[in-house]
């Protein structure tokens, strides 16, 4: 849940021309909460399938309490959130607070500056007068495009990331592979995000993914078919790959969306990617079970329907202002 709220909130508040990069950095944050877990797995983990979770979920609760108390001293409300939804004052106050955050020489919103605002936000309430900010107004003409085709993308990477995730432990420890060769696995996500760093805002969301799901069916494909001799060098690379999909998507569907729809419309889009995770290891526990790789072959396929959905995406807003989509 935090993850794609807090994408949200630095969407609306980041100038357009370095949106992807600043969604790109809590993806390092995520990395070094993963070297916290490395960190904690080496000191209560005996090996892959034995050691004192316990111990580990208890020291993960530090940087939850952590968190908390950050978000109740200084996250505020995105001020664009605020003015759309005719709490113009609040907004505006929020956009001060932000603006001298940031910069001690920051200069107060200006009367003509907060006149614009008011214009612009009861501009977009006459355009949006008879719509409710509703479930079903994710289908409506403008949206539908977008929605079907985000709850099917990402439906398909959370059950090829989640599903590969669950036999991971797994298939290391019936080909004799140490604690050690888990870690090393997570060597992807490091170049992964210095890439999207240059590419996201450089070559653009969908060329971003473009790229990466492309990578993806193929080294799953190898992993099926060459098996043993490529597991932890194919690993690595599928490691990589859904970095780059979990950070890139995640601007993508924020992006494609109204302010007034964002939140709804990724909240269930993430949603239908926790249903798939949930789903996954009934699926892939007995296929695995069954035949070791064969989970890899039903990945690459699912990843081949992900790229076609992906080639077909209707918009993408790279270093382009928000809220330029035409809604009825």
């Amino acid at each position: 849940m935090n993850l794609p709220i807090s994408s949200i909130l630095m969407i609306e508040v980041t100038p357009k021309l370095h949106r992807g990069k600043m969604i790109v950095t809590l993806q390092i944050m995520i990395l070094l909460g993963r070297c916290w877990i490395m960190i904690l797995g080496y000191i209560f983990m005996e090996g892959i399938s034995k050691g004192n979770w316990r111990a580990i979920s208890l020291c993960n609760s530090i940087p939850c309490l952590i968190c908390l108390i950050g978000t109740i001293l200084w996250i505020q409300e995105s001020p664009r959130f605020l003015i759309l939804h005719q709490q113009t004052q609040k907004g505006i106050d929020n956009l001060n607070n932000l603006g001298q955050f940031n910069n001690q020489e920051y200069q107060m919103l200006t009367d003509d500056e907060i006149l614009n605002l008011k214009d612009w936000a009861q501009e977009q309430h006459l355009q949006h007068l008879h719509e409710n900010n509703s479930f079903k107004q994710l289908f409506n003409q403008e949206n539908l495009p977008i929605t079907w085709r985000n709850y099917l993308i990402f439906f398909l990477f959370m059950f090829i990331m989640l599903a590969i995730f669950n036999i991971l432990p797994f298939i290391l420890d019936d080909e004799n592979k140490s604690l050690l060769h888990l870690y090393i696995v997570d060597i992807g996500e490091i170049p992964a995000i210095f890439l999207m760093l240059y590419s996201i805002d450089n070559f653009g969301r969908l060329s971003t993914l473009l790229f990466s799901t492309t990578t993806l069916i193929i080294i799953l494909y190898s992993i099926w078919h060459w098996k043993l001799q490529v597991i932890i060098l194919g690993l690595i690379i599928f490691k990589f790959c859904c970095k780059i999909n979990w950070g890139t998507l995640n601007v993508l569907f924020a992006e494609s969306y109204h302010t007034l729809y964002r939140s709804l419309g990724v909240g269930t889009t993430m949603a239908m990617g926790r249903i798939a995770g949930s789903i996954a290891p009934f699926i892939i526990f007995p296929i695995y079970f069954n035949n070791n790789y064969i989970p890899f072959l039903i990945c690459s396929v699912c990843s081949l329907f992900m790229l076609i959905l992906l080639i077909s995406y209707p918009i993408d807003l790279t270093k382009k202002p928000l809220d330029q989509i035409k809604q009825k």
